[in-house]
Parts: structure tokens; sequence; C-alpha cells
């Protein structure tokens, strides 16, 4: 299954979250914010799911982000639309990295796989 990156613009009320600003200490005023995942749906999709707040069927576990569900207003596409698929999850995950790390370095506030956070806030370090 082709794995795709997708980027989500956010209010920037979510910059009144404490979760979500603790990991982009590199923001400048003015800037967007954004969500950035992959996934193995089309962005679209995977924008309903968020917006929906919908959850797995056989576990019931939240397939959404809290703040790609509340403070999500549209997929920017131009951020991905030149970004090929992947053929695996690991191909995706590092295309997610690369793209959050290319936005922070422009002084956008970013939010993504937890992870993916943590790696970035230590190479800033």
């Amino acid at each position: 299954m082709a794995r795709r990156l997708y980027v989500i613009a956010l209010d920037k009320e979510v910059l009144k979250e404490p979760g979500f600003i603790k990991y982009n200490p590199q923001y400048k005023e003015g800037k967007n914010c954004y969500y950035v995942g992959e996934t193995g749906h089309s962005p679209e999709r995977r924008f309903e799911i968020h917006k929906k707040k919908i959850r797995m069927k056989k576990s019931g576990n939240p397939q959404y982000n809290k703040y790609a569900s509340e403070y999500g207003l549209f997929l920017s596409k131009k951020q991905y639309q030149n970004v090929p698929e992947f053929k695996t999850q690991q191909e995706g995950q590092a295309a997610e990295k690369k793209k959050a790390r290319q936005l922070q370095k422009k002084g956008h506030a970013v939010y993504c796989d937890k992870q993916i956070l943590k790696d970035l806030l230590e190479e800033k370090s």
C-alpha cells in the first residue's frame, strides 16, 4: 500500500496550547502553524479522520490528533504536492520528519509524531 505525506494548516489559536508550543521554541511571530503526517489513506481522507475524530474499529483507539482535529483548517497541498508516494511506513516517517524540520527552520510551528518532535528538539539543543 502506498504511503503519502500530508500537511494540515492549523488555526493560530493552537499556540495557546502548552503541549503544542513546547515543541516549537523556534516559532517566529506571524508564521504559520501546521500538522504534518504520513498515511496509507488519501490526504483528504486522513484530514476527514482527524476532523471527525474517528476511532479504530477494533480497539476504539483514536486515529486522530487533538491539534489536527480541533485546530485543523485545511490541507496545505502546496506543502506536500511535489512529494512522491512511499512504499513503506519508514520512508513515510522519514519524509514526515524532513518536512517538519523544513517548516520549523522557516520559523513555522509544527506538530507531528511525538518521537519526531522529540528528535527535532534534541537536534536544536
